[in-house]
């Protein structure tokens, strides 16, 4: 459990130059989802479960962006 912490933690750490060095940001958003998608591997024992929970988190949220950038503008 202290490994999965810490990798949490790298991780976010990397993020920091895409979130202007905004520390508690990186931690609260990028660490803690991170930790949530750890959740399929840990299950499964599966990187492929992980990458395919990872790739669908990050097209929602991408979507979600665009829809909504998309209503904002028109």
């Amino acid at each position: 459990m202290l490994s999965t912490l810490l990798i949490g933690v790298l991780f976010a750490a990397v993020h920091l130059p895409s979130y202007g060095w905004n520390v508690l940001q990186v931690l609260s958003g990028v660490g803690i989802a991170r930790l949530v998608l750890t959740i399929p591997y840990i299950i499964t024992k599966n990187i492929w479960v992980w990458t395919g929970a990872h790739i669908l988190n990050d097209w929602a949220f991408f979507g979600f962006a665009l829809v909504m950038a998309g209503q904002a503008g028109g």
